[in-house]
């Protein structure tokens, strides 16, 4: 390697750094003051860049927080699978994998509150108008979890262990609905009123989560 090679390659090691460091303090920022307040100064500032270096990085504020989007969904995948790889008996049904699939939101709600508050500020703030290749990106992250969840409910269709007649996206819907909605609504707006806790938080989705499995459980299974 030559040294103008050396330098190219270490100039834009550097500028890699940077934009994850970027994107690290925006996550901070926008969980602390949400994305509307959040000035790109004060990212700029936290992250000890100069402000100019944003914008040269992002272009905008509107596209930080676009790739801010895609960085918290890319590590949801790693963190779905690596969830189901420790916590799913090989051996089990369908009915059971699915169980565990959805009880990730209870960790999701433990864990990961910042994700749930910046999806929410996100879905509010912005309605999603990329360029095609920056909405593939986007969407493939989501649809990798979506398909995650439509095997194990397979299994469960074809090992007879949820009903047979159930519609594997109306499933997903609830999924992503209802489950999505719920954790949120627990992790961003309990801790107003006395009786709200992380008890009755972990209740609640798990109440959730058991009506949902009885509900598809195939009662006529032997």
């Amino acid at each position: 390697m030559d040294l103008k090679q050396q330098y190219l390659e270490e100039k834009q090691q550097n500028k890699e750094e940077r934009i994850k460091r970027i994107i690290e303090v925006a996550k901070i920022e926008f969980a602390k003051n949400g994305i509307v307040n959040t000035k790109l100064s004060i990212i700029a500032r936290e992250a000890h860049v100069g402000e100019a270096t944003i914008y040269r990085y992002f272009t905008d504020k509107i596209q930080l927080i676009k790739l801010v989007a895609l960085d918290y969904w890319k590590n949801q995948v790693i963190i779905f699978k690596n969830y189901l790889d420790e916590n799913i008996e090989v051996d089990s049904d369908g009915l059971s994998k699915v169980k565990v699939y959805l009880d990730i939101f209870i960790e999701l709600y433990h864990s990961h509150k910042n994700f749930l508050k910046f999806m929410e500020d996100f879905d509010n703030f912005y309605i999603l108008s990329q360029s095609p290749n920056e909405v593939n990106e986007f969407i493939q992250s989501i649809l990798h979890i979506k398909n995650l969840f439509t095997k194990l409910f397979d299994e469960g269709l074809e090992d007879g262990s949820i009903k047979p007649d159930f519609d594997k996206e109306i499933a997903y819907s609830f999924l992503s609905q209802v489950m999505v909605s719920t954790t949120q609504k627990m992790a961003l707006r309990l801790g107003y009123t006395h009786t709200d806790n992380t008890e009755y938080a972990v209740s609640c989705l798990s109440t959730t989560i058991d009506m949902f499995i009885q509900y598809i459980t195939n009662k006529n299974a032997k």
